[in-house]
């Protein structure tokens, strides 16, 4: 960020945050919005004031609305402060009470829209020293799907195999050295080899076909005529940089000899060295390669009115002494808040739950907990694609006997671990930091807050209980309780929350909430609607990585609280 946009950020600040704070006072709500909550909501009051302010000029002869002004606060004396009238109770009232009342707003970081649209510019580094498309040229190293037909036996990191038209009696067409999976697709990662000419046999050239083209159709690695690994030509491509970490690419050892593996050596092997000098000047550098793409998006809709009779209203007023039409705009502002929240929450919790089960998928990686001796239920939530992803239950993580005994608090404990626990693989498989923020229901939650006296084991904790929505912290986690979610749910969002550049989600505003008056036509009584104009932006290659939804099941002799 520049110079000269981090002076018009604090000049929006020092325009906006006063009169913010002024009006949440009024409204007793001003102890639920953070500072960073407050800056948000002040940028997008200035975004706002932009939109009414293009295009509505008037006349230096006909006054106009003039500068935007709170009125009087009833609970100072003598304030008689004139404000701008219409345009605070038709909109900015409603717009900041619907922000102060989303704490989904305070899960992710907040893009404002000055149109309807969101174009999100993203950049990758990937491993080429060649062409996906090129036949001439192909890339060092590529990723595809594979497919096992048959018992398949596992391809073994750093064993050449051949691809060929058929078992027995098939060409060679590429030789392809196994080099591990992709950490996000689990697509198997190969090294490219020598491409085979066959036309001395009457056969093809595979020479002038690129690497899409040689795994097309039957072309396989065969282990017999009915078990080989089928290579998806469609979606082959380069191996993403920033999720991956090939050793050897840039040297595998004193004579760039070594195996090429993913990610770290696990000590079963070497790791890979520098070349030595004479093998570094007489071998060509592997070059990587930026590529770039854009996401777009559209600002979604969410949308309700109220009605009333004129009877009603006037009943309500002389009966109750109670404004009817103030009931209904409170309940349409709830009504407006809480799905907002819901399709945020859900958001996050379908990203973690693709990410756990992307994992599980590669290497049976399953973070999910059974309080019990036996083995758990296999649980099924929804992905980031609306399709339902199934992972198979664990075993027991208590000692069925044995020298541990469990008692409330250790049970309680497990919780924690877990939770710090995926922290942690968060924080490994997105590269940019840990899980700082949780989200869950109320009996998680109150079992978090039971265990801070459990002195046998202390760690740090300062949950208090200060709101339905944030519930304190510990570790560095701060946790939120969601207190719509049924005491039953058995789900744990772990993520990072980011910042604005950080691949991940993004809740990106257009008209938070826009209030429409008029009057039935039959009736004449009053009615309104309410609006919300926004996107959950999916940004980043994998915006997956920053989330980690895991379930923790209690049997029915090991309840947490």
């Amino acid at each position: 960020m520049d110079i000269n946009h981090k002076l018009v950020e604090t000049k929006i600040y020092e325009k906006w945050v006063p009169k913010l704070e002024a009006h949440l006072k009024e409204k007793g709500t001003l102890d639920r919005v953070s500072k960073d909550k407050m800056k948000k909501m002040a940028k997008m009051c200035h975004a706002r004031k932009i939109y009414e302010s293009v295009g509505f000029a008037s006349p230096y002869s006909v006054p106009g609305n003039g500068a935007f002004a709170f009125g009087n606060n009833p609970a100072t004396p003598g304030d008689y402060t004139k404000g701008s009238g219409d345009v605070f109770q038709s909109l900015w009232s409603l717009f900041i009470d619907v922000a102060a009342s989303t704490f989904g707003m305070d899960l992710m970081p907040i893009l404002t829209m000055t149109k309807s649209h969101l174009n999100v510019f993203i950049s990758e580094p990937i491993y080429t020293d060649g062409k996906i498309a090129s036949a001439s040229a192909p890339p060092t190293v590529f990723m595809v799907k594979g497919t096992k037909a048959g018992a398949f036996t596992s391809l073994v990191v750093g064993t050449t195999y051949i691809v060929k038209t058929a078992f027995a009696l098939g060409e060679n067409v590429i030789d392809l050295t196994f080099v591990g999976f992709d950490r996000v697709k689990g697509y198997y990662v190969f090294k490219t080899g020598q491409q085979y000419d066959n036309t001395g046999g009457g056969g093809t050239n595979w020479k002038l076909s690129n690497i899409a083209a040689c795994v097309s159709g039957t072309n396989h690695i065969y282990q017999t005529a009915i078990i080989f690994l089928d290579l998806d030509q469609a979606t082959v491509d380069y191996v993403s940089g920033y999720n991956n970490f090939i050793s050897g690419y840039a040297g595998a050892g004193a004579t760039d000899t070594g195996n090429w593996y993913m990610n770290r050596s696990n000590g079963s092997t070497p790791h890979n060295t520098p070349m030595n000098r004479e093998t570094g000047e007489s071998t060509f550098s592997r070059s990587i390669g930026l590529r770039k793409w854009n996401k777009n998006f559209e600002a979604q809709k969410f949308f309700s009115d109220v009605e009333y009779t004129n009877d009603q209203i006037q009943d309500y007023k002389m009966d109750h002494d109670v404004d009817a039409v103030e009931l209904g705009r409170a309940a349409l502002q709830d009504l407006l808040s809480q799905h907002i929240n819901e399709h945020m929450l859900g958001e996050i919790y379908e990203h973690g739950w693709q990410h756990h089960y992307n994992m599980n998928q590669i290497n049976g990686f399953n973070a999910n907990a059974f309080l019990g001796t036996t083995t758990g239920s296999s649980k099924t939530y929804y992905g980031v694609d609306g399709v339902s992803l199934a992972i198979g239950g664990p075993t027991g993580s208590l000692p069925a006997s044995g020298a541990i005994s469990e008692n409330l608090s250790s049970i309680q404990r497990r919780i924690i671990t877990r939770i710090s626990y995926g922290s942690g693989v968060v924080k490994a498989r997105s590269r940019r930091g840990k899980g700082d923020t949780m989200i869950t229901n109320t009996t998680f939650v109150s079992a978090i807050k039971d265990i801070r006296g459990y002195t046998p084991a202390v760690f740090e904790n300062d949950i208090n209980d200060n709101g339905l929505d944030l519930a304190g912290n510990f570790n560095g986690i701060q946790v939120y309780e969601d207190g719509l979610a049924d005491f039953s749910e058995e789900r744990i969002a772990i993520f990072r929350k980011g910042k604005e550049n950080d691949p991940g989600l993004k809740m990106a505003t257009y008209l938070l909430a826009e209030r429409f008056q008029t009057v039935a036509e039959q009736t004449m009584a009053p009615k309104e609607m309410l609006q919300s104009r926004f996107v959950i932006a999916r940004t980043g290659s994998a915006p997956e990585l920053n989330y980690l939804t895991i379930n923790v099941e209690q049997d029915a002799g090991y309840k947490i609280v």
